[in-house]
């Protein structure tokens, strides 16, 4: 391993920390997001080895808390997921799912 490839994991796994700070870290923002009628948002998720299981664990309760507290819907907020590692894998398309 080189410090250039840790920093690259420790990237991503930042990038999902400061998204769940500016989320959820007040009532006001979180009453901001369940009040969000029209949105399309594509998560986008490190799932090589070098994350970790812990970590992998903590990025997807992460995306529940999050997918949770929106209106999932046609017409409403769309959720999508993709993966990379080694390989990029399409979860699902933005318009795949129509309820939580």
């Amino acid at each position: 391993r080189t410090i250039v490839g840790m920093m690259d994991t420790w990237k991503a796994f930042l990038f999902v920390l400061l998204c769940s700070v500016t989320w959820c870290s007040t009532d006001s923002q979180s009453t901001v997001c369940r009040n969000v009628t029209v949105a399309d948002i594509v998560f986008l998720v490190d799932s090589s080895s070098s994350i970790g299981v812990h970590n992998f664990k903590l990025v997807k309760d992460f995306l529940s808390t999050v997918v949770t507290s929106l209106n999932i819907g046609k017409g409403a907020v769309q959720v999508g997921l993709a993966q990379f590692s080694s390989r990029n894998i399409q979860e699902f398309l933005l318009n795949e799912f129509s309820s939580k």
